[in-house]
């Protein structure tokens, strides 16, 4: 009965280990014997309309602008943007806030 016990116990720690690395490595950072391994960010598709300056996140249905010295967003620009869909850049971004990587 002790035996079973222990197995028991046994298999439930090594579960709660498994469950508890897979909750890590989920994330972005990872700590090892070896020290901090940084795990890859997850990617956001955006279009880009040079000619008005706005980025489209297909996924959010939102769009991104540039409005004096700052970005909005929303689900529609306003009217004084004019882009056509064919003129649009794919673009692969590690951010949710695409214009932090407009110098690029």
């Amino acid at each position: 009965m002790k035996t079973k016990l222990i197995t028991s116990l046994r298999g439930a720690w090594a579960g709660f280990l498994l469950a508890g690395f897979v909750v890590l490595s989920a994330g972005c950072v990872v700590r090892g014997g070896g020290g901090v391994v940084y795990s890859e960010a997850p990617y956001y598709d955006y279009y880009y309309y040079p000619e008005a300056n706005v980025y489209f996140y297909p996924s959010g249905r939102l769009y991104y602008w540039r409005d004096g010295e700052h970005w909005r967003s929303g689900r529609r620009v306003p009217s004084r943007y004019s882009f056509h869909e064919g003129r649009r850049e794919p673009l692969r971004l590690r951010t949710r806030e695409p214009w932090t990587e407009h110098h690029r």
